[in-house]
């Protein structure tokens, strides 16, 4: 596949976003506190120390070790190649993060006033400066993921890890789908209760792979549940 430097950068803040960092000092910033860097893994050429990751517009080891470890988290064929599928998948991590970014932020009454008005669909904010659900993860993402870090007492990093992506995911889904009592249980469900328990074990686990996003989680939940 060839690569311009549009999607290279893209792909490389979505991963660093993700919490799957570039080289020694990350995205912006190559080699260590004394300047070393590995010139062969970052494909020689021009390149030097100065130089930020996001500027190189050619596939390296870094970013290709980055999507393999994104891939062996996803349970994917690991292999560190990029490709559409590929890059659907990752856009679609983000695109799904922005979304319960949205849902979580909007509701939460510890959020900053201002950056609540570019989650919440009813501001008076000039849509343009609104979060939009573009599978990118810009500056903006950056920002609404410190603000949920802070309102939770967790580290504030901006980076949105697996674990951060889990947290997020639960406090949307509570608040799109606000629990429900337990139904007393029968000493032996039917066949046709059982039918049901099988097919939101199917949706959860879709939904804990990246297979579907939160909204059609949601969707297909309620049309499971009579």
């Amino acid at each position: 596949m060839t690569f311009t430097t549009d999607q290279l950068m893209w792909l490389r803040d979505n991963l660093d976003g993700l919490g799957y960092h570039m080289g020694p000092r990350g995205l912006f910033g190559i080699g260590n506190e004394l300047n070393a860097f590995d010139a062969t893994a970052l494909g020689g050429g021009s390149i030097t120390a100065n130089n930020s990751m996001r500027s190189i517009n050619q596939m390296d080891a870094y970013t290709r070790a980055a999507i393999f470890q994104f891939q062996r988290d996803r349970n994917l064929p690991a292999n560190g190649q990029f490709g559409p599928d590929l890059e659907k998948r990752i856009d679609g991590v983000v695109k799904d993060l922005q979304n319960n970014l949205k849902i979580v932020l909007t509701a939460d009454p510890k959020v900053n006033p201002a950056i609540k008005a570019e989650v919440d669909p009813k501001s008076t904010l000039d849509p343009k400066k609104r979060l939009q659900i573009t599978g990118y993860y810009g500056v903006q993402t950056f920002k609404l993921v410190k603000e949920y870090q802070r309102i939770r007492g967790l580290a504030i990093t901006g980076t949105a890890t697996a674990a951060i992506q889990r947290q997020l995911r639960d406090d949307a889904l509570r608040i799109a789908k606000p629990p429900v009592p337990t139904p007393t249980p029968t000493p032996s469900p039917s066949s046709d209760a059982q039918a049901r328990l099988n097919r939101l074990a199917d949706i959860k686990k879709r939904y804990q792979s990246g297979d579907i996003l939160t909204d059609d989680f949601v969707r297909e939940v309620i049309q499971a549940i009579p």
